[in-house]
Formats: C-alpha cells, sequence, structure tokens
C-alpha cells in the first residue's frame, strides 16, 4: 500500500465520521493513539458518553457494539476501499444499531471541532490523543501527525467521569 493510498483510506475515514454528523450522529467521536512503537494509529469511533470530561479524545475503553469501534489505522472492518463516505456512514449505522442509536443527537460544538481535524486530514496531518512522548493536557493542544509544535485545540468534553489512558 502505498502512502498515497493510505492517506486516502484515512481521509474517506474522517469523511465519514463527517458525513455521520451530518446526518444527525453528531454524538460520534474519533479517538485515535499512536502506539509505543509508534508504528501504528489506534483508533476507536466512539460515542460523546464515552470520553472523558477531562479531554474529549480520551477514550474510556467500555467495549461492546454500544459503546465503540475499533479502527486501527482507520481501517472499517470491511472493504471500504470502492465506497463513499456516505456508503460508508450507512454501513456503520446498518452493521452497529446499538452504537448508531446512542450516537443519535446533537453535539454541535464537536462537530464544528471535528471540521478542523477534517481539514487536516485533506492536508495529511492526523490529530491523536496521546503518544510516548506527547501529553495533550500538559502542553494544551491535540497534536497531529507530521507536525511539529502546534496542533488542534483540545475537543470539546465527553461526559465520563473516566478514562483509560492513565
Amino acid at each position: 500500500m502505498t502512502e498515497a493510498d493510505i492517506h486516502a483510506r484515512f481521509v474517506r475515514y474522517y469523511e465519514t465520521v463527517a458525513e455521520l454528523h451530518r446526518m444527525g450522529y453528531e454524538l460520534f467521536r474519533v479517538c485515535p493513539y499512536i502506539s509505543p512503537n509508534g508504528m501504528c494509529y489506534r483508533c476507536w469511533l466512539t460515542i460523546k458518553k464515552n470520553t472523558w470530561k477531562g479531554c474529549g479524545a480520551f477514550f474510556n475503553e467500555q467495549r461492546g457494539d454500544d459503546q465503540a469501534l475499533y479502527t486501527p489505522d482507520c481501517t472499517l472492518p470491511w472493504d471500504d476501499s470502492g465506497m463513499t463516505p456516505r456508503e460508508n456512514a450507512e454501513r456503520i449505522i446498518q452493521e452497529y444499531p446499538r452504537l448508531a442509536r446512542n450516537a443519535h443527537g446533537s453535539d454541535r460544538e464537536y462537530v464544528e471541532w471535528f471540521k478542523l481535524a477534517l481539514d487536516e486530514c485533506r492536508h495529511g496531518h492526523y490529530f491523536y490523543g496521546l503518544d510516548e512522548y506527547f501529553n495533550p493536557l500538559r502542553e494544551g493542544y491535540i497534536a497531529l501527525t507530521g507536525v511539529e509544535g502546534r496542533g488542534l485545540p483540545l475537543p470539546p468534553p465527553g461526559d465520563s467521569d473516566t478514562q483509560s489512558v492513565y
């Protein structure tokens, strides 16, 4: 897989989340981290109630189809290479109905924040909540791949009193 293929997959994934938001599933959130060896982009598609009040990119690992969908390196559990973001969004709703039901609702603040993340993604910079050397709570922003010293503002807080990162 070429770097261009990987970038296209990431853009399609982010656009799928933006499409879910447009379809009224605004409570969907993306919680990505860089693996300890720096080789993987670990990503969960989850819901607001499952992200931390201290930082909306920190995931509370409550597993189950009503809580989160693990999507390593923005890879959905099906071959989405020929699918549009709309088709992927519809498939997520179909394949994970409880998760989709829990994601249906309004969260304009996160939707607006995610538009910033989507714009950066289109330019080849993918946000992440944590890696071995970066702590967004200490730095005051969310890191972007391929960028030093700047990032996105912290995402809006979630609803969970706990998180699984620390």
